[in-house]
């Protein structure tokens, strides 16, 4: 409690003025304050300028604070004259003679009743409020009530967010994936699964052989491996020899090269001699028969020339 009043205690003492650079309310809360001094509050924004809320506050010889003054600002009936602060009123509905007072002749309204001089809003009178206009409401005593005057939600009564039936609702997040900040939403990127040949995730790309751009994934064809004999990779096409049709590669055997006895090439076969079975695998018909009548043609030959070397031999051995 001060003793600001106890001018025994202060008599003859010096006091000293101060500048607080924060809210009164902030000075008066303070502790270990020093006595006998005259605090002026001028809190102030974030470039050091003054907001303009001004008030002094005083402390006792024990250095208890007491507040002095508020500060006065215009508005709200209050106006500003040659630095005098006066109440602003129409002297109609609102009169100051033997005190400020409300000249009820002079209001008509159903809105506003009388009683013993005593004015009341009749709430049937007023709109209803809606999405357009302002009025009155009341609680449903469910999702919304009043406790003394005063309005809250009871959450536990709000409906739950559902995707599946585009309900919009309240939530909570269930995993370390999303987390709430003062109702904020926010994904924690680094506890999200990454993506593999087998499961769905979040990716990046390497910005070398995929970009992405606004989101969309695209790949850098100029800067992927190029395919050799030996090693997997991307590939052009002649148009000549090779043809591609929505990215399905085909031969154009017409611009092949045709074998013959010295050059490799593209084949065709006569479907007597030479056929391809269900394999498609090139075969000569009757080759056992064609191999034994080989056979048998080479071992008549063998034969023959065996008769004629006996014949040679006989011939020899008459001319000696």
């Amino acid at each position: 409690m001060s003793k600001l009043g106890n001018i025994y205690s202060s008599y003859g003492q010096q006091f000293n003025i101060a500048i607080g650079n924060t809210y009164s309310y902030n000075v008066l809360s303070g502790v270990n304050l020093p006595k006998n001094i005259i605090i002026i509050s001028s809190p102030i924004d974030e470039d050091n300028n003054d907001i303009g809320t001004y008030s002094l506050i005083c402390t006792d010889s024990l250095g208890n604070p007491v507040r002095l003054t508020y500060t006065i600002q215009q508005g709200n009936g209050l106006s500003l004259d040659n630095d005098v602060i006066y109440l602003n009123i129409d002297n109609e509905t609102i009169k100051n003679s033997n005190g400020l007072h409300i000249d009820l002749s002079n209001i008509y309204s159903d809105v506003i009743l009388t009683n013993d001089n005593i004015l009341q809003i009749d709430n049937d009178q007023l709109s209803i409020i809606s999405q357009y206009s302002r009025g009155v409401s009341k609680g449903d005593n469910n999702t919304i009530k009043n406790d003394d005057g005063m309005l809250y939600v009871n959450t536990e009564n709000l409906q739950y967010a559902n995707n599946s039936t585009s309900t919009y609702g309240i939530i909570i997040s269930s995993d370390n994936n999303i987390s709430i900040n003062n109702g904020v939403l926010s994904l924690n990127q680094d506890n999200l699964t990454k993506a593999s040949n087998e499961e769905y995730g979040i990716c990046h790309g390497d910005e070398i052989t995929v970009s992405i751009n606004n989101g969309i994934l695209e790949v850098n064809t100029q800067n992927l491996e190029i395919a050799s004999e030996s090693e997997y990779g991307i590939i052009n096409i002649d148009n000549s020899k090779i043809l591609s049709d929505n990215g399905l590669l085909s031969i154009n055997t017409d611009n092949l090269n045709i074998a013959d006895n010295k050059n490799i090439g593209i084949i065709d076969i006569d479907n007597s001699s030479i056929k391809l079975n269900d394999n498609n695998q090139i075969t000569i018909p009757d080759y056992k028969k064609f191999n034994d009548d080989l056979d048998g043609l080479i071992n008549d030959i063998n034969s023959n020339i065996t008769d004629l070397d006996n014949l040679k031999d006989d011939l020899l051995s008459k001319l000696i």
